[in-house]
C-alpha cells in the first residue's frame, strides 16, 4: 500500500484514489478503506493537508467537501457510503458484500442507512458529541465547519437520543437472533457491508484497548461512546469476530 499523498498529487494520478480522514477512526473512512482492502483493490491514500484545506482543494476536485471520497480516473467522484461500496463491488467482485437476493439486499441497505446515514446512529452520536465543543468554540473555523455540515436543528436534536437508542436496539435484536441461529453476520449467512460498517462504527461506540488509539484520539472517542451508551454483548461479539477473522489490530489510522 502506498504512502499518503495530498490532493494536488492525487489529481494527476491514474487509477483509484481514496481521500480519507488520516489519524482519526472516522467510521466512514475506516469502512471504505477496509472494503477495498478486503477486495484487494489497490488505491492511493489521499489526505487533505492544511494547504489543501486552506485552498478548498477537496471541493475543487470532487465538488463537495466531505471525507471519504473515491475517485477512479475520470469517473465522477463517489462520496456517499453506498456509492463507494457499489464502486468497490464493481472493481473487486470478491468477496461479494452486497447480497444478490433483493430481500436481503434491501434489508442490509436499510440497516446500513440506520447506522451510517443522515440522522442515523452515527450521525446523531457525532452531532451530540460535538455539540459542547461547537458551543464552547464558536469562532473556531473547524468547529464552524462541523456545525455547518453536521449540526442539528432543535427538532432533530430533541429526537436524536431516541434515534440512537432505537438503532442500537434494532441492531442488538438482529445480532441476538443471528447468533442464536449460529450465524456471526448481521444479514443472511455471509459477511456483508453491514458487518463492516458495524465493526468500523464500534471503534467509536465501544472503545477497546486492542485498538491502541493515540491518547488525543482516545479522549474524543470516549466522548462518542459516552453519548452512545451501552452496547449489547451480542453486538460486541460480532465486532470481535470481524476483527479476529478479517481486520488487523492495532487499528491502522495512518
Amino acid at each position: 500500500m502506498s504512502d499518503w499523498i495530498g490532493i494536488v498529487e492525487a489529481q494527476g494520478a491514474p487509477g483509484l484514489k481514496l481521500a480519507l480522514f488520516r489519524g482519526f477512526p472516522s467510521p466512514w473512512s475506516v469502512a471504505a478503506r477496509w472494503i477495498f482492502d478486503l477486495k484487494r483493490v489497490p488505491y492511493l491514500k489521499v489526505e487533505r493537508t492544511e494547504a489543501d484545506a486552506a485552498e478548498n482543494r477537496l471541493r475543487q476536485w470532487t465538488g463537495q467537501d466531505s471525507l471519504p471520497v473515491a475517485v477512479l480516473d475520470d469517473e465522477r467522484p463517489r462520496s456517499h457510503w453506498s456509492a463507494i461500496a457499489l464502486l468497490a463491488e464493481r472493481l473487486g467482485p470478491e468477496p461479494r458484500l452486497i447480497p444478490d437476493d433483493p430481500v436481503l439486499r434491501a434489508d442490509m441497505m436499510g440497516l446500513a442507512h440506520e447506522l451510517m446515514g443522515e440522522m442515523g446512529l452515527l450521525w446523531c452520536v457525532r452531532a451530540l458529541a460535538l455539540a459542547p465543543a461547537i458551543k464552547a468554540q464558536p469562532d473556531d473555523l473547524r468547529m464552524q465547519e462541523f456545525a455547518s455540515k453536521y449540526g442539528m436543528s432543535e427538532t432533530e436534536s430533541a429526537v436524536a437520543p431516541q434515534r440512537i437508542r432505537d438503532c442500537l436496539q434494532l441492531l442488538a435484536e438482529r445480532a441476538r437472533g443471528q447468533r442464536a441461529a449460529g450465524c456471526q453476520f448481521l444479514v443472511g449467512d455471509q459477511m456483508s457491508l453491514l458487518d463492516i460498517y458495524w465493526a468500523a462504527a464500534s471503534v467509536l461506540l465501544q472503545p477497546d484497548d486492542r485498538f491502541a488509539l493515540p491518547e488525543p484520539v482516545l479522549a474524543m472517542v470516549e466522548g462518542f461512546s459516552g453519548v452512545a451508551g451501552p452496547i449489547s454483548p451480542d453486538l460486541v461479539a460480532m465486532r470481535d469476530f470481524m476483527f479476529t477473522e478479517h481486520f488487523e489490530l492495532p487499528l491502522r489510522l495512518d
